[in-house]
């Protein structure tokens, strides 16, 4: 059921990212599209190995959160793999994260903060189910990919911040930088766990401002280049602070 509902949100989402008459935007649609159905295909094919792997234990296959049994073998460790990555590719983190700039740059504010805020927390719910249902058995394996995962994506999202000028770029790439930050406390696990809650918390509804604010911005300046915006706190004082307070939420200073 929950893979259900977060393909519909694929589904429902991917049109509103298309704006009239912007061609980069259906290319951005598309490869949102495609990479979504490719890492919720790999989260069924999980749960088919997973399925396959209970047999194998001589359980029944259940999924029922109530009601799950362990799974050891190397059936089961194989799905518990490739639902991490189909979920990760849903968090855009790496090494398929490359649709997220793109659909988070080309699409509305609004789908955007949808997007960032709204759709990453619901993959991320299901990640936290599968994580807290199957770690006990498999902490290695588990520990192991999260851990790579957010290392990588935060190496990558770090290049990628200090070259682009691009304000939604900017945004969409401290999104993946901060993934990767979610992944590793989840690979961390145990004390972390309580922090990552916060951190999830507070980063929606930062980024949910930060790119509406960004919206805002470039209807005004008709630019996303920031070396081409200049006295924001002028022309638009609501807009500069947030963006400034979410800067600094983002950059992680005191009080966030």
């Amino acid at each position: 059921v929950q893979w259900i509902a977060l393909e519909a949100t694929t589904i429902a989402i991917a049109p509103l990212i298309i704006r009239p008459g912007v061609g980069s935007s259906r290319q951005a649609s598309w490869r949102y599209f495609l990479f979504s159905s490719v890492g919720l295909g790999l989260v069924v094919l999980g749960f088919m190995c997973l399925g396959r792997g209970m047999e194998a234990a001589g359980h029944a296959p259940n999924f029922f959160l109530d009601q799950l049994p362990p799974v050891t073998g190397p059936w089961g460790k194989l799905g518990l793999a490739l639902i991490i990555l189909g979920l990760g590719t849903k968090l855009g983190l790496a090494p398929m994260y490359s649709w997220l700039p793109e659909a988070y740059d080309e699409a509305p504010p609004a789908v955007t903060a949808l997007l960032g805020a709204v759709q990453f927390n619901c993959a991320l719910v299901m990640l936290l189910r599968v994580v807290q249902a199957w770690r006990a058995d498999n902490a290695t394996l588990v520990t192991t990919e999260l851990l790579l995962m957010g290392v990588v994506s935060m190496v990558v999202s770090t290049a990628s911040i200090i070259a682009t000028k691009n304000m939604k770029r900017l945004l969409a790439y401290a999104s993946i930088n901060h993934a990767g930050v979610i992944a590793i406390g989840l690979g961390i696990g145990k004390g972390a766990s309580y922090g990552v809650l916060l951190y999830v918390i507070s980063n929606a509804f930062i980024k949910a401002i930060l790119f509406l604010t960004a919206g805002k911005i470039k209807a005004h300046y008709r630019t996303k280049d920031t070396r081409k915006i200049q006295g924001l706190i002028k022309d638009l004082p609501y807009s500069g602070a947030f963006l400034m307070v979410g800067t600094f939420a983002l950059l992680g200073f005191p009080p966030f």
